[in-house]
């Protein structure tokens, strides 16, 4: 921080008569979250030392390599700062401060999906605290023009801690800006990103890279000037453009779905007032404290969690889950847990059409779901390759994706209980559709499956025709109307 330092100096005239004046000067110090305040010294070196070959250590003995600069991206008050250093300051819980961020992101952008709110609203308070993470997710965020991306990008930045929304820049520029401000960076409509070649190659590869800790640091030259820096690209991002990003970058990131929100919901959604800046301002202002009071326990929960990562979406998906955990919140949790599995394409082969049903069932069984209708089933089916591989991708599999399809293979992989015992006809907003068990020996593999991966389903059963709500409220909206009869 940037501090106004007040001072009385002694002037001595050469009469001997002193002059007591007030001076002042800006100082940079460093707040720690044990509630202390350090400047830099310059330690004691033998006589004839290069200042270049100095140690530069903070008040306390912490050994740095640069002298700390002001950050021109903060986020936290100096009024909040000086709060917490005199202890004079509580928060709510986690929990209750992340209903206030989802409620900011609901009323701001339309998300198609339900559970891409729950990585939003948790991404927030992993920007706060990604000091403490080996590693951080990166968001893409997808969709086509007028879907409200950039609109996202910036309720993202309005909440997160040092936000930066860089538009269309160079990429030195944009280098320089996520070294800076070592906040949430959100990289707006940067179609340039899929380029392999020239300054934004090198940018993306350093994105590549930018989610671990270890990797992320980079020597970045210029291609104008032909200078060469020294600059970190830790922490969280968000990507934004239409055309998508190159294979190895978006593996990984946790990718987001936009669409334009359908005029039948629109006159609703406009009717949600925005959250007030100057609420956002104290919000920002609590996810801070909250961080520097919880730094230890945040830390612990991380290394009991997560000891050693050793998959990558494990590793992205890990510092989420921490912040889940520390809500506890049993919705948002089982909302990220959703999201988790929908995200987890690593195995996913779409020449296998058996393979994309068993990843439906799986994802509805995370849901809760033990009974289904076929209906259902290619619904999901559905959503797993638009997700993965785009909306387009759905003309390629018209063949397999139908009700009858999936039928017989349910069947024929003993997926579903058979018999007339085992189905029921239950009338779904004037379809009468019919349900079948899934099978209890699969429905218990599945749920050993997701406890190796920390992912708990929800306590109870969810009804089966849950999954047809209103029109409006659809998680299935962007598809349109299947044979099978909805």
């Amino acid at each position: 921080m940037r501090i106004l330092n007040r001072s009385v100096d002694v002037e001595h005239k050469d009469s001997g008569e002193g002059i007591v004046r007030q001076v002042e000067r800006l100082e940079t110090v460093v707040v720690k979250s044990d509630r202390t305040v350090h400047t830099t010294v310059m330690t004691p070196a033998p006589k004839g030392t290069r200042f270049e070959d100095r140690v530069m250590r903070l008040t306390d003995g912490t050994l740095i390599d640069r002298a700390p600069t002001p950050n021109r991206y903060g986020s936290w008050s100096w009024h909040s700062i000086k709060a917490y250093l005199e202890g004079a300051t509580k928060t709510r819980g986690l929990g209750a401060i992340l209903r206030d961020v989802s409620a900011h992101l609901r009323s701001s952008v339309w998300l198609p999906h339900e559970e891409d709110y729950a990585i939003l609203t948790l991404v927030v308070p992993v920007n706060y605290a990604q000091a403490i993470f080996d590693s951080v997710p990166l968001i893409f965020l997808h969709g086509p023009p007028g879907s409200g991306k950039s609109e996202t990008g910036r309720a993202m930045a309005r909440v997160a801690a040092n936000a930066y929304v860089c538009g269309q820049s160079s990429a030195a520029s944009i280098a320089r800006f996520i070294d800076e401000s070592r906040g949430l960076v959100v990289l707006d409509d940067l179609e340039a990103i899929s380029s392999r070649s020239g300054e934004f190659g090198e940018l993306s590869q350093a994105l590549k890279l930018s989610y671990n800790r270890e990797t992320a640091v980079k020597l970045w030259t210029d291609v104008k000037t032909m200078r060469t820096m020294r600059l970190n690209f830790f922490g969280v991002k968000m990507v934004n453009n239409t055309q998508g990003a190159d294979h190895t970058l978006g593996s990984r990131m946790m990718r987001i779905q936009a669409q334009p929100i359908p005029n039948r919901i629109k006159e609703q959604f406009l009717g949600l007032a925005p959250t007030e800046s100057t609420k956002l301002k104290a919000l920002r202002d609590e996810l801070h404290t909250w961080t520097f009071v919880n730094v230890a326990l945040i830390e612990e929960k991380y290394r009991k969690l997560f000891p050693k990562n050793s998959d990558r979406a494990c590793e992205i998906a890990a510092p989420l889950k921490v912040m889940a955990s520390l809500a506890d919140d049993p919705e948002l949790r089982s909302m990220l847990d959703l999201a988790l599995i929908r995200q987890d394409r690593k195995s996913l082969d779409v020449d296998d059409p058996v393979k994309v049903m068993r990843e439906a069932i799986k994802n509805l069984i995370a849901q809760g779901y033990e009974t289904v209708s076929i209906t259902h089933v290619v619904l999901e089916m559905r959503y797993i390759l638009s997700h993965a591989f785009g909306r387009s991708y759905l003309d390629a599999v018209s063949d397999w994706a139908q009700a009858e399809w999936a039928g017989r293979k349910l069947r024929s992989e003993g997926l579903i209980e058979t018999g007339e015992a085992c189905a029921r006809r239950i009338r779904v907003w004037g379809s009468n559709l019919r349900f079948y068990r899934i099978s209890r020996r699969h429905i218990d593999k599945v749920k050993a499956s997701l406890a190796g991966e920390h992912i708990k389903p929800p306590a109870g059963v969810q009804n089966p025709q849950d999954f047809c709500r209103t029109c409006e409220t659809c998680q299935y909206l962007l598809f349109p109307a299947l044979r099978a009869g909805i």
